[in-house]
């Protein structure tokens, strides 16, 4: 289970943005993370491509994509509901 969760909304960037803080994430000196990529675009299909397949170039990348333009912030709530890190590490009785 990671440490982080980096979540991230995409709608309007270009590739190149994109492309540009994935890579800045993986540039990092930590390493114990999960980058979450959410399309809240989905009528761009290169976009949805993009995003796939930065997720297949690193384990810790996830992609999800949401059915319809839902906005930042149902975006990123969604995203926050599928990242590992908020799961607590230990349970107390």
């Amino acid at each position: 289970m990671p440490t982080i969760s980096v979540l991230t909304s995409v709608y309007n960037e270009t590739p190149q943005e994109i492309s540009q803080a994935v890579r800045s994430i993986q540039g990092q000196t930590f390493t114990d993370w999960e980058l979450i990529l959410i399309n809240d675009h989905p009528g761009r299909q290169e976009l949805e491509e993009l995003l796939a397949s930065l997720a297949l170039t690193d384990p810790r990348i996830r992609f999800l994509a949401n059915p319809k333009n839902l906005g930042l912030a149902r975006s990123m709530n969604r995203a926050a509901a599928a990242a590992c890190s908020w799961l607590p590490r230990f349970v107390a009785d």
